[in-house]
């Protein structure tokens, strides 16, 4: 079987074909396996192309535009990290995995549009994308890993889609303008710290979250928390005594505080 992997050797480099722009595609065009020329501004990658290879665009310091064609399924780590001039990305509408920090430290991107084909986004991908103020994803994502948000200092609303299980420690840690979050009720899990250092005021939960660590709303200003009917004593035993006192119980059309619950 054919070896897609995002992985780049020497071997794969000398064999590797130049494009006019200076980018190196494996010989049957299948990989994008890194750029060996500066100053690129904008690019599209060919079509054929079915995997981004690690680090292939590293800290490209030119880069503004990058469009994917949809055969590319994979982005591997490190891929678009460091490029401080990239603003704008269109995606592949058949991309499945994004590697971990592939897009870390964009400080330029100001949104990010995942397509329903994503199902995996790796660790740190988009941490520290200053800019970025609206973030789209994809509603087959199962897992939101540690720190794929955190210190996108700009971004002030995001949406969770109902199919996401697992918030992983630091997802959204210093995220200092989301002052909303809506948890839906397929998460199960929300790590250390996940929304630590935000600016949350509001949280919904939409559903029971079976776990929940300690410190996962840390240094927040919370006023409410919006729970469903039945689920004080769950929430109670989930989150900080100072956090269970925001609790408001949200009962079909109304709303009520939690001392007026009984259960």
């Amino acid at each position: 079987m054919e070896d897609l992997t995002t992985k780049v050797t020497e071997e794969d480099l000398n064999h590797g074909l130049n494009d006019k722009f200076g980018v190196v595609y494996s010989r049957d065009g299948k990989r994008l396996l890194k750029c060996e020329k500066r100053g690129i501004v904008n690019y599209e990658i060919k079509k054929g192309t079915e995997i981004i290879c690690d680090s292939a665009f590293d800290s490209y310091p030119t880069l503004e535009t990058i469009i994917f064609p949809d055969t590319v399924v994979a982005i591997g780590k490190d891929a678009f990290t460091n490029c401080d001039s990239l603003q704008q990305v269109k995606l592949s509408q058949n991309l499945v995995t994004i590697g971990n920090c592939a897009f870390c430290w964009c400080a330029s991107l100001k949104e990010m549009i995942l397509p329903n084909s994503v199902v995996e986004i790796g660790e740190c991908t988009f941490k520290l994308c200053e800019s970025m103020k609206q973030l789209v994803i994809s509603n087959s994502v199962k897992q939101i890993g540690g720190e794929t948000f955190a210190d996108c200092y700009s971004l002030h609303e995001i949406v969770i889609p109902n199919s996401v299980k697992r918030l992983e420690p630091h997802a959204f840690y210093s995220c200092e303008n989301l002052q909303q979050i809506t948890i839906p009720n397929s998460v199960t899990y929300i790590g250390s710290d996940a929304f630590g250092n935000c600016d949350l005021q509001q949280i919904v939960f939409e559903g029971i979250v079976k776990h929940i660590d300690n410190d996962a709303f840390e240094g927040n200003h919370i006023k409410r928390i919006i729970i469903p009917n039945g689920t004080t004593k769950h929430f109670q035993k989930n989150l900080p005594p100072n956090l269970c006192k925001k609790f408001i119980i949200l009962k079909e059309n109304s709303m009520t505080n939690s001392n007026d619950e009984s259960e």
